[in-house]
């Protein structure tokens, strides 16, 4: 029994492998060989994200390439060096033969074409980011299929326009057979448009003899968008293009082509420039962008079409020529270069090079901010419960070590310092939960909505809003707590009210609204308090705030003085704003307690300032009456010792 089941063992296993073998050699041979053409040189900078593209697409597809790629170099090249370094190169890989060929851009088409390679006959091809398509030379090759992306001359001037104004656009050409069919397009589409096509408003030849009155004509902005074609020699190009962008306003470049008379004349240009057609857009170029078909679209459509074949659908069943899908594509770097208004482009744009954090800054920080406040928050709720959770611990240990007497007080203490808690938490949990609601609710809106970038800046200045809420209702609980639980030392030092009341009017002025007189008021003589300058500060400034908050007309004056009656120094601030009822005097100090529901604020302010004052052994008086105004001081006894001298003491 045992040698069986060994037997069956081995069995089980040789099928295992032999599974594994056979699915192996099925993706073996499900390897399709395909040759990639390009028109440029290999360094070509967007030859990488394209070949990339290539073979992420084709996978995607369930296509299993095997990829050789071959670059015409056509700008190195007349045509019969072209297409003879093409034959040789078709010839060399007779052996490998691929199973479909892919080809891009018009000069590597048609030497591909034109070369006459028995193997050119007999393998399907797919043409892509073609502008100018050969319909007799494609009629010849039933075989061969692709993408015609037609320039759109007329809605990339329209753009022109719409972004910068009526303009001037300027387009170069020589006597190539793509420059012919540029020019004999460029004036079709533009006499369907109403768009003036000018061949000669412009000498080219050399610069020096541009004439002024030429150059002067085109000092005012055009009342019209009009076009020049401008035919110049490769080597006189780059002046070319310095000069007119130099000295002619309003002026701007049409990329149409790419070959190496036109290589760097963005480069050169002194004013934004933008293209018809997809390449250098992205990169090193300069180029702004245009209405055309991105290098993503080009990639896609090939592939589809490549991977619908390689699967078995006949070559000839296909349009030989179909018309490339469009988008608006500009480069973000170039965009902010020439300081563009974002705002004016169009809506579906694609943005290349568009950094997330520069396309939502304001939603990056909110969500950092949110995070850090939520931090703060929980932090923040754990030091306040444990805080009064102590105190309420210390005061019963302390009366149960005085006397036996005054446990039943000590308890009663403790019982209502829980309901204190319990009440605190509840108004703190009301407190939070609204900015916290508005935090969720619109970082939700903005992650799973389209919005336009005013509804996301809205957005984002609302999140901002309550953001900054949310840190001061925290910092203002913890202030109250260290206060109250002795956690802040007081620095008692000498301290003059005179440069405190001054400082602080100085540094609050331009937070006072217009219409509204903003005073200070102090004695001719200065006097000094014995007291912490900082928290003094810091108690006068949140009644000064309030003031502000609540003064709509009239004035606010902030200053001190020196009772002789009451023998006592009295810091005040006084307004004529909305003033407190008589029964909303004795809870105005209380915590979380805001006269109007609608005005921002913590409701702790009044707290902290009382907390202050009581540590500071002063006490606050409060004079008001409604809608007439209110005067709150904050009230010192001097030290009988200070009483010889002019400097009181606390």
């Amino acid at each position: 029994m045992l040698a069986i089941s060994i037997q069956k063992y081995y069995i089980f296993v040789l099928l295992f492998l032999l599974a594994i073998l056979q699915s192996s050699c099925q993706q073996s041979g499900n390897k399709y060989r395909i040759l990639v053409v390009h028109s440029y040189e290999s360094d070509y900078v967007a030859y990488k994200d394209c070949d990339r593209l290539i073979r992420e697409s084709l996978e995607k597809k369930g296509i299993n390439p095997s990829i050789q790629t071959f670059y015409l170099n056509c700008e190195q090249y007349a045509a019969p060096a072209e297409e003879k370094r093409m034959y040789l190169y078709l010839d060399s890989i007779s052996t490998w033969k691929p199973d479909l060929i892919l080809v891009y851009e018009d000069q590597a088409t048609y030497t591909l074409m034109q070369c006459h390679h028995p193997l050119i006959s007999t393998v399907p091809i797919v043409f892509g980011g073609v502008n100018f398509p050969n319909k007799a030379l494609l009629a010849q090759y039933s075989n061969v299929s692709g993408f015609w992306d037609e320039p759109d001359y007329v809605t990339n001037i329209r753009l022109i326009e719409h972004l910068l104004g009526k303009s001037t656009i300027y387009m170069l050409h020589d006597s190539t057979y793509i420059d012919r069919h540029i020019k004999a397009t460029l004036h079709e589409q533009c006499a369907q448009a109403d768009i003036r096509v000018d061949n000669n408003r412009i000498m080219y030849i050399p610069v020096e003899i541009a004439t002024l009155d030429r150059v002067n004509q085109s000092l005012k902005r055009p009342d019209s968008t009009t076009v020049n074609v401008v035919p110049v020699q490769g080597d006189k190009l780059s002046a070319v293009s310095w000069y007119m962008s130099k000295h002619v306003p309003y002026i701007y470049y049409l990329q149409a082509k790419r070959d190496y008379r036109v290589l760097n004349t963005s480069r050169f240009s002194s004013k934004p420039s933008f293209t018809a057609i997809n390449e250098d857009l992205g990169y090193t170029n300069k180029l702004v962008g245009g209405y055309i078909t991105s290098l993503e679209t080009q990639i896609e459509e090939s592939t589809d079409r490549a991977a619908e074949i390689l699967k078995g659908s006949p070559s000839e069943s296909f349009p030989q020529i179909t018309k490339s899908k469009k988008n608006y594509v500009f480069d973000f770097n170039e965009v902010k270069y020439w300081n563009i208004d974002k705002r004016l482009l169009p809506k579906d744009a694609i943005l290349l090079n568009f950094p997330f954090k520069a396309q939502y800054p304001r939603l990056f920080w909110s969500l950092i901010i949110v995070v850090s406040t939520m931090c703060c928050f929980v932090f923040g709720s754990f030091i306040i419960m444990y805080t009064q959770e102590s105190k309420a611990k210390r005061q019963a240990q302390k009366a149960l070590l005085h006397e036996k007497e005054s446990l039943a007080e000590a308890l009663e203490k403790a019982n209502e310092s829980d309901r204190m808690k319990s009440v605190f938490l509840a108004n703190m949990s009301h407190e939070i939960r609204t900015p916290l609601n508005a935090i969720i609710g619109f970082s939700s809106l903005i992650a799973e909505l389209d919005l336009t970038a005013e509804e996301k800046e809205q957005y984002a200045n609302i999140i901002t809003t309550n953001n900054e809420l949310l840190l001061k209702l925290v910092n203002d609980i913890l202030d109250l707590a260290r206060i109250e639980s002795g956690g802040i030392v007081f620095h008692k030092e000498s301290c003059n009210l005179t440069d405190l009341v001054k400082t602080l009017y100085k540094q609050h002025l331009s937070d006072v609204p217009e219409g509204i007189e903003f005073k200070e008021k102090c004695p001719d003589t200065p006097i000094c308090l014995y007291s912490d300058k900082e928290r003094l500060y810091q108690a006068l400034e949140n009644i000064l705030k309030n003031a502000i908050k609540f003064t709509s007309a009239g004035f606010i004056e902030i200053g001190y003085e020196y009772s002789t009656n009451a023998q006592d120094v009295r810091l005040y601030v006084q307004d004529t704003g909305i003033g407190i009822s008589p029964e909303d005097q004795e809870a105005i100090f209380e915590r979380f307690k805001k006269l109007d529901d609608f005005v921002q604020g913590t409701g702790l302010g009044l707290s902290i300032c009382q907390a202050i004052v009581k540590q500071l052994n002063g006490r606050i008086l409060l004079q008001s009456e409604k809608n007439k105004g209110c005067r709150i001081s904050l009230v010192y006894k001097p030290a009988s010792e200070a009483k010889k001298n002019r400097h009181l003491s606390l």
